[in-house]
């Protein structure tokens, strides 16, 4: 289960934590923390929030994933709360791990399908179940399920997060150490992410967050397989859209300018400038990544550099602003 969330909007940082008090915290990419923040009161019959995803749409709401509530709800900047609802729940084909603390149907992540007319919301759904994935329309009604692989009958295995861009949404699959990459709604192709390093023998590493650079690339944060103690294959890389590995970014480990148990990743979305070459566009173009189970953000570059680390969540100020729950908010206690 995801332990946090980021969503870079607009050169805008909006990060939520997974501690019980629903916290958003919003920063700059240098670091420094905005006065947009706010602490989301628990759903209705729940006594504290969980934020395993968040998404950004072009209006600045909020769309976050409530893995205690068992909900995705969505919340503007300035504490207007709008859609409210439990996401359908597909076919479970294998036991929940005791990880799953928001328990069956948990949400754990969000990511959207806008279009000129309308915002769609795709949301995943813990465990390795058949139509663990689906598309929303902003009000919770349920538009279509996502085909694992194409089938109608293939689980998803254990999905870790999930990133869209245009028409295409790709999907990271923990359990199969795979990414599965669906074009307006329908399977496109798939790749497999668990060896990315050098050493192709070594145990596969467990993939967690993906973020596409804009140009066709992809960042993947993997997580290294504790139970086979051997790091090998984890850290983050830099792929082809094929899921070809180009570059590693940074190795796995706790030291600044590592990551270690990454949690999501985001990528800096920047204009080349005229006759800039795409190496130099990558030493502009950065990379945040939230890791150590959701209490550290770190900023690399795309040629491998790191800039350091944002101020610990315990060093920041606490949001103050707490939005208000109203008794008639759409759709509340209604399943998608």
């Amino acid at each position: 289960m995801n332990t946090g969330a980021l969503s870079l909007h607009e050169g805008v940082l909006f990060i939520g934590r997974y501690t019980g008090s629903g916290d958003i915290f919003v920063f700059d990419l240098d670091g420094r923390q905005l006065e947009a923040g706010f602490s989301l009161p628990p759903s209705a019959n729940t006594t504290s929030v969980a934020i395993t995803g968040l998404a950004v749409d072009g209006d600045r709401k909020l769309w976050i994933a409530d893995a205690f509530a068992g909900r995705v709800r969505c919340v503007n900047l300035f504490g207007k709360v709008g859609a409210d609802f439990a996401p359908a729940l597909g076919r479970l084909e294998a036991p929940l791990s005791g990880a799953t603390l928001g328990g069956d149907g948990a949400p754990v992540d969000v990511a959207l399908a806008e279009s000129s007319k309308w915002t769609g919301i795709f949301v995943a759904t813990a465990g390795k179940r058949v139509g663990a994935i689906a598309l929303y329309l902003a009000n919770g009604t349920r538009l279509l399920a996502l085909r694992s692989l194409g089938s109608p009958k293939e689980p998803f295995d254990r999905v870790a997060r999930m990133s869209s861009s245009a028409d295409l949404l790709w999907v990271v699959e923990a359990g199969a150490r795979r990414v599965q990459v669906f074009r307006a709604g329908d399977f496109h192709f798939s790749f497999p992410v668990g060896r990315l390093g050098e050493q192709q023998s070594a145990p596969e590493g467990l993939p967690r967050a993906l973020a596409p650079v804009g140009d066709g690339r992809l960042v993947v944060a993997i997580e290294e397989d504790v139970a086979r103690g051997d790091a090998s294959n984890a850290g983050l890389f830099l792929l082809t859209g094929r899921g070809l590995s180009l570059q590693k970014l940074a190795a796995a480990g706790t030291a600044e300018g590592q990551i270690s148990h990454p949690i999501d990743i985001a990528v800096e979305a920047i204009r080349p400038w005229p006759h800039e070459t795409e190496a130099e566009v990558d030493r502009r173009r950065r990379v945040v990544v939230l890791d150590l189970d959701g209490d550290r953000i770190q900023v690399f570059n795309l040629a491998g550099r790191c800039y350091g680390a944002f101020p610990t969540f315990e060093e920041c100020e606490k949001p103050k602003f707490t939005p208000q729950i109203e008794a008639d908010t759409p759709n509340r206690g209604k399943r998608g």
